[in-house]
């Protein structure tokens, strides 16, 4: 065996750990690029107006190259957690343990000026459970391939900005979840067509990884563990890292205001 391999004997998936990981690090990068935004135009140091790292980070998260970067994200994350709910018997725990965090983030994040009403992990914890339900009733892959589709292709029509049609408008309440906002939101991600999202990659899991074991056990990279470990916890940090983000930001923000001692 080469000294950069080595086989994995914990029964973990080893690769599904790897690409969780990889979408964490894109994930942070993306809002460390979204917090430079906001907190670079406090900094006091002066710098080129073209090279101003506020300036920089705006231009990039203004452009198509972002739009496509977040779709990577989104559509890694959403594969991803479908792909690992298909392989565990606690989709129900683990459904509404997502949806406990994310309740408590729409309630912590009116402290950093952010209104979160349906975000990321509110929608990854109805699918979990949307998930758990079908294999309650043990439906087969047509039928999860079936659905994935429909929620997929139900999705160009909110997109295209299409209205709610007018005899659902009393319900709206309900059906911002699945893509018609009521006012605007951060982090507002509806379960059109993220849960077809979901449901591709929980098909794959019930395809790919049918035997629930590695495809590849002896040729996991001693390189990647950083990232596995990422990707084995990617919930909490997930929860905690704009925390943490925002925190060194604002005490950078507070050090480059103070006077230089010279």
């Amino acid at each position: 065996m080469r000294p950069f391999l080595f086989k994995t004997s914990s029964g973990r998936i080893w690769e599904l750990d790897f690409f969780r990981g990889c979408m964490i690090l894109l994930m942070f990068l993306a809002h460390f690029l979204y917090d430079l935004m906001l907190f670079g135009t406090t900094w006091s140091f002066a710098v080129p107006a073209w090279a101003e790292p506020a300036n920089a980070a705006w231009r990039f998260l203004m452009s198509d190259d972002y739009t496509f970067f977040d779709s990577v994200i989104v559509f890694g994350f959403f594969a991803a957690a479908g792909l690992s709910s298909s392989l565990t018997r606690s989709g129900w725990m683990h459904g509404l343990k997502v949806l406990g965090f994310a309740f408590v983030v729409s309630l912590c994040s009116g402290l950093v000026g952010m209104v979160i009403r349906f975000g990321v992990l509110h929608a990854l914890g109805v699918c979990m459970l949307f998930e758990a339900l079908l294999r309650s009733l043990k439906a087969n892959k047509i039928v999860v391939g079936v659905l994935a589709a429909l929620f997929l292709l139900a999705g160009l029509y909110p997109m295209s900005g299409a209205p709610l049609p007018e005899v659902l408008r009393p319900y709206d309440w309900f059906f911002e979840v699945f893509g018609w906002p009521i006012g605007v939101y951060d982090d507002y991600t509806p379960l059109i067509p993220h849960l077809g999202l979901f449901l591709l990659g929980s098909l794959a899991g019930r395809t790919v990884y049918a035997q629930k074991r590695s495809l590849a056990p002896a040729a996991r990279p001693l390189i990647g563990l950083p990232i596995e470990f990422l990707g084995r916890h990617s919930l909490p940090i997930y929860v905690t890292h704009q925390l943490i983000l925002f925190g060194l930001f604002t005490a950078f923000s507070l050090i480059s205001s103070l006077p230089l001692p010279f």
